[in-house]
């Protein structure tokens, strides 16, 4: 049952939320709007754990451009890397 597989799976999703908005507020100064659950398909129908990242909005003018620049994305790279290793060191 897709309900059992998703209880199971929920707190090591909150884990991973948790480390990605950690490695992405310590390297751009936006507001850190914090993990929160959502009622996504995307989400709710995932057997693993599953996270939604939002790097920015392209509709804001100042934010959009910076989203585009190839430093920007390293950053945001870098930030996924972190983020993805101390996930992996808090399951083990």
């Amino acid at each position: 049952d897709i309900r059992a597989e998703k209880r199971k799976a929920d707190p090591y999703a909150q884990h991973m939320a948790k480390c990605f908005n950690h490695a992405m507020s310590k390297r751009f100064n936006v507001l850190d709007r914090g993990a929160k659950p959502g009622d996504y398909t995307v989400l709710t129908r995932a057997r693993v754990p599953a996270v939604v990242l939002e790097f920015g909005f392209l509709s804001h003018a100042e934010e959009g451009l910076s989203i585009i620049t190839p430093e920007h994305q390293a950053q945001m790279i870098d930030a996924l890397v972190e983020a993805i290793s101390r996930y992996q060191r808090g399951r083990d």
